[in-house]
């Protein structure tokens, strides 16, 4: 197992945690809170996944693949 698949499960189980904070908790405010906290878990998971598939196609080999572009960043060129 590659480490980028064991991420990929650590950061959905944090996701997994936040919802559940965010179902028990009382306040809108604070249940917002962890429902945003899950989406960056489950987001960091899926960049994960997609890490690991793009490791697979290279030949099993994990490689470092760039960062994500930040948000409004203009585009790199090859």
């Amino acid at each position: 197992m590659m480490k980028s698949e064991i991420r990929g499960d650590d950061y959905r189980a944090k996701a997994d945690g936040a919802l559940s904070m965010a179902a028990a908790a009382t306040l809108v405010q604070v249940r917002a809170r962890h429902e945003a906290a899950a989406a960056v878990w489950m987001g960091l998971a899926a960049f994960e996944d997609r890490r690991s598939a793009h490791a697979r196609t290279l030949g099993g080999a994990e490689s470092r693949p760039s960062r994500p572009p930040a948000a409004g960043a203009p585009p790199r060129s090859a």
